[in-house]
């Protein structure tokens, strides 16, 4: 079709994980493309956890192959975009293994230094992160508009009723289709959503069990855009703090994250360390 549809549709792979080169306007250019078609789709929005968990997980990586859309959530996924593009330049320069060694260490040091110094340039692969929690808002506003139904399934119990009531309170006429918390192994949970058949379903039961949940029903859960939303919903009841603005624009959440969380050290050294460093061995 036009070079329009193949820009939105383009994609660069990240450790065997294909991620969309698409920002928040195409992203939900695309969504709406989805609800109109009537069919079912499904969304992940992809960050650096998830693609170091799906190199052990081989049924998380056979699903982020097959969804409909991969959003670029997190920095490291926009660093990974432009370092890999910048090493595909270097191959075709035929340089000496000792060189070709130097230049990536160069374009590593540099690329990551432009996290901070140079955001703008770095971009040029990914301009944007596309991150779940601010893609739940944006469709949250364009379903008011279009009149679509939503259904928010997961998290604690009763989060999902006040995340509910914090939409309807932004965008009063929002359509909530349903509000459950569940478990991704309870009987009769497919039967109960489908029977409301909302437009948008957001699911909060955290990655991978989200993204295995929608997959495995995809067909049988009734609605046209399927997204996992891990903490979203305690994020928007306040439950959770998001990083200040400053942390989030330099791509430094992370950081935020174990300050507040030192149990989770490990997760945030393979989303940083270890990815940086696979990211490498793959250019």
């Amino acid at each position: 079709m036009s070079n329009q549809v193949q820009n939105l549709n383009e994609k660069i792979s990240i450790l065997g994980v294909p991620v969309n080169k698409i920002g928040f306007f195409d992203t939900l250019k695309k969504i709406d493309e989805f609800v109109r078609s009537g069919q079912p789709h499904q969304i992940a929005t992809v960050n650096a956890e998830f693609i170091m968990g799906a190199q052990k997980d081989r049924e998380l990586l056979k699903i982020l192959q097959n969804t409909d859309l991969n959003t670029p959530d997190g920095m490291g996924t926009v660093w990974a975009a432009k370092y890999l593009a910048k090493n595909e330049k270097l191959k075709t320069k035929n340089y000496s293994g000792a060189l070709r060694l130097l230049s990536n260490f160069f374009w590593l040091k540099t690329t990551l230094l432009a996290i901070i110094f140079a955001r703008k340039w770095l971009r040029s692969e990914i301009k944007e992160r596309v991150t779940g929690i601010d893609l739940m808002w944006e469709i949250a506003n364009l379903a008011q508009e279009r009149g679509w139904s939503i259904y928010l399934l997961g998290a604690g119990e009763g989060v999902a009723t006040e995340v509910a009531e914090k939409l309807t309170a932004l965008y009063p006429r929002l359509q909530i289709a349903g509000g459950y918390s569940g478990r991704p192994e309870e009987t009769g949970l497919v039967e109960k959503i489908a029977k409301t058949k909302p437009d948008i379903l957001f699911v909060a039961f955290g990655n991978p069990k989200q993204e295995k949940f929608i997959f495995k029903n995809k067909k049988e859960l009734g609605a046209k855009v399927m997204m996992g939303v891990g903490g979203s919903f305690d994020f928007i009841t306040g439950r959770a703090k998001r990083a200040p603005q400053f942390l989030q624009k330099l791509g430094l959440e992370w950081f935020w994250r174990l300050i507040r969380e030192p149990k989770r050290a490990l997760r945030i050294y393979n989303a940083t360390v270890k990815f940086v460093w696979s990211v490498f061995r793959q250019g």
